[in-house]
């Protein structure tokens, strides 16, 4: 996906994290929709991304080199590659924590059968 879009002059827009990661380690600019901890519904999603291009557009042409377009439900900001990489490394890391205690809640505690 990477490579189609920067042979065609494209950027990326995605919410998904891996991808995020992966545009800021190969210095390209990215379109982040962040549910910020829920999915988006489709008829959330196409409004967003198609009431938002042209600003995105102005945006990214305003930068002085790649930057992760970070776009809310209610606000869009500008972040460096960096940046973005950090807040989405530390989004990745709670949400594992988060599957961890769910897990340790699921899970059944030691037996004491036999003592």
């Amino acid at each position: 996906m990477l490579e189609h879009a920067r042979t065609t002059n494209q950027v990326v827009v995605t919410s998904n994290h891996d991808m995020i990661l992966l545009c800021a380690e190969e210095n390209e600019s990215v379109i982040w929709i962040d549910p910020r901890g829920r999915q988006l519904k489709r008829t959330e999603f196409v409004p967003l991304v198609f009431g938002r291009v042209e600003e995105w557009q102005e945006l990214l042409a305003a930068a002085d080199g790649p930057i992760c377009v970070h776009v809310m439900r209610t606000r869009t900001e500008v972040l460096e590659l960096d940046r973005a990489r950090q807040l989405v490394l530390q989004r990745m890391r709670r949400l594992q924590a988060r599957k961890r205690a769910q897990a340790r809640k699921q899970s059944p505690g030691p037996s004491l059968e036999g003592t």
